[in-house]
């Protein structure tokens, strides 16, 4: 404008004292996981909803040019609050325009010992049909008879609990021919943690 014309030049070096540079997004991508505490804090003391986005999700916003900025990343926050409450919002979850990662769904990580807790809960619960109740009360009832019962003489709990995990692991996939999918749901744990387990005590069909 100065050279236009339109523009005093001593009125602009009057004004341009202190100059604050701002750059886009877009070269500052480093900030882009404070941004989502910051923005999804926000949205939280307005909505009483949150998310968390996990870090391959933040990976991939990193990747994105970023043309609308902060108001850009600031309206990604509110829609992914919106479509996913409370929850964690993965690459997948992510708007097409910004999934630039190739992933698989997510899968959160729980601790082995819930794993395992919740596998037992599964075993002796009601919440059988009347066959498999018949079936479970057959397979189960010697080793459930003395669940919980301490030998006077004590034992070794780890290899007690080996033990006990092989049995019911070998029964499950004996009752559904070695399809681990199926044995893994009957046991309330992931496919992943029964192929571990497999590999660990070295539980084949041979």
């Amino acid at each position: 404008m100065i050279e236009d014309g339109k523009f005093r030049e001593d009125l602009f070096y009057r004004l341009n004292v202190f100059p604050i540079e701002n750059p886009s997004l877009n070269e500052r991508a480093e900030d882009i996981a404070l941004l989502l505490k910051e923005l999804t804090r926000r949205v939280n003391e307005q909505t009483g909803n949150s998310v968390k986005f996990t870090d391959r999700a933040v990976d991939s916003l990193k990747s994105h040019a970023w043309p609308g900025n902060i108001r850009e990343l600031a309206n990604l926050v509110e829609r992914m609050v919106i479509m996913f409450p409370d929850k964690v919002v993965d690459v997948t979850d992510l708007p097409q325009k910004y999934r630039y990662i190739e992933v698989e769904a997510f899968e959160p990580e729980y601790p082995e010992e819930l794993l395992e807790k919740d596998a037992f809960n599964e075993l002796f619960s009601d919440g059988f049909s009347d066959d498999e109740e018949d079936m479970v009360a057959e397979d189960f009832a010697p080793q459930a008879s003395n669940v919980g019962i301490l030998p006077d003489e004590g034992i070794e709990l780890k290899e007690y609990l080996a033990e006990l995990e092989i049995d019911l692991i070998t029964q499950a996939l004996e009752r559904y021919d070695y399809v681990v999918a199926r044995a893994a749901e009957i046991l309330g744990v992931r496919r992943t943690t029964l192929v571990e387990k497999m590999k660990k005590y070295n539980l084949n069909r041979d």
